[in-house]
């Protein structure tokens, strides 16, 4: 029983540091417990790919010494002749492993000077999977309605720098459909660096100072069916697990929905299916309709968000292969709007979280955050927007 209460505990110990350490290396660090919520929030696909990307030498080092120093001391602990010693070996060698997680945790717990990111992801931890009592909890608003416009589509993209795209100045030529529209932009920051707590934001009342809000209030779906549209939901990230993420049980509001990405447990598929789908879709002349649409986009790895051949930038360095997925998904995003008939039709687009893209750091999640996991696009279109100089184009 000593034994096997060694071995288990040892690899829990282990496993623990491991992974702190390997946040700590990558990450600058973090709260624990929102990681492994991310980390159970993936689809399998997403976590191989992750660990193609970040698996280190440093991580197979520690592998490596934990493994050899767990067999080391598990001799140790076996020529050991009395029970008694051996139960004090064992005992000191936990209080020691959770000794050394819990300094390593709380070294790495201080909050973000940039953003409180920590404890906008506390809420979503707290309240996740309680989204199916929403109803009983949000609380009744008047809504302003308009005739304006009896289409609108609202495309979310996934992990877009605005600093990669020509419209907003790169040199690269990564955008040619949004730099060929007479649009308005913004500058605009997104509310935190994770899809998990940002997209909720983007479509509520939520914000960094009150993201209770998405709870309390009616997000954006449920404003835009009061006023008589028909709501769509299509999105090319799956949903994940038995109760799905907090994203898609607001989804849920919608009066569809449909994932294009079903493949949950092997590889991600392309954007076009999002535009296959829709083409699948009547858009009725004579009904007001709202489509939200929720890419893949520049998620990492950026080479698996392209189809094979798609490579306009080249594949050399980890800046093409992102450079290929933001101008990959200016096409999709091209071939959605045109399905759309102009007059009295609204467009917007952007993005959940921006990006640290360099060939020696790549990535969003870090906490502290960088100031490119925030700077993402803001773009809307419309035919008939007049007075366009007096919109506020700070957000």
């Amino acid at each position: 029983l000593c034994r096997h209460l060694y071995i288990i505990s040892s690899i829990i110990v282990s496993l623990a540091t491991i992974f702190i350490i390997h946040i700590e290396y990558n990450w600058g660090g973090g709260f624990v417990e929102d990681r492994i919520a991310v980390m159970l929030e993936s689809p399998k696909y997403e976590i191989i790919e992750y660990l193609k990307v970040y698996l280190s030498y440093i991580d197979i080092a520690l592998i490596s010494y934990f493994v050899l120093l767990i067999i080391g001391i598990f001799i140790l602990v076996k020529s050991i002749e009395y029970k008694f010693f051996k139960i004090i070996s064992v005992t000191a060698i936990l209080l020691i492993g959770a000794f050394i997680n819990y300094k390593q945790v709380a070294i790495m717990t201080n909050p973000s000077a940039y953003i409180a990111v920590g404890a906008i992801n506390g809420i979503f931890l707290f309240h996740n999977n309680q989204n199916k009592k929403r109803e009983f909890n949000v609380k009744k608003e008047n809504v302003q309605c308009s005739d304006r416009f009896d289409k609108l589509l609202i495309v979310i993209g996934e992990s877009v720098n605005r600093d990669h795209m020509s419209l907003y100045g790169y040199e690269r030529k990564t955008t040619p459909f949004f730099d060929g529209l007479d649009l308005i932009k913004f500058d605009a920051l997104s509310p935190t660096n994770q899809t998990r707590s940002s997209v909720p934001m983007v479509i509520s009342h939520g914000d960094v100072q009150n993201p209770e809000n998405i709870f309390r209030r009616p997000v954006l779906i449920e404003e835009l069916k009061k006023c008589g549209y028909e709501v769509y939901w299509i999105s090319n990230q799956p949903r994940v697990g038995k109760h799905d993420t907090d994203i898609t049980a607001i989804a849920r509001k919608s009066n569809h929905i449909y994932f294009t990405n079903k493949e949950i447990n092997k590889v991600s598929t392309y954007d076009e299916l999002v535009y296959e789908k829709i083409k699948d879709i009547e858009i009725k002349s004579n009904k007001k309709q709202v489509f939200f649409i929720h890419l893949i986009g520049s998620h990492q790895d950026y080479k698996k968000r392209t189809p094979e051949g798609y490579k306009p930038f080249g594949i050399k360095t980890i800046v093409d292969q992102y450079d290929n997925s933001i101008h990959y998904s200016d096409m999709v995003v091209s071939k959605i709007f045109n399905l759309f008939p102009k007059d009295k039709f609204l467009f917007t687009y952007t993005s959940d979280h921006a990006e640290v893209v360099s060939n020696t750091k790549a990535g969003h999640g870090f906490i502290p955050p960088y100031k490119d996991e925030y700077i993402v696009p803001l773009v809307i279109w419309g035919k008939d927007l007049e007075n366009k100089k007096i919109l506020n184009k700070k957000t």
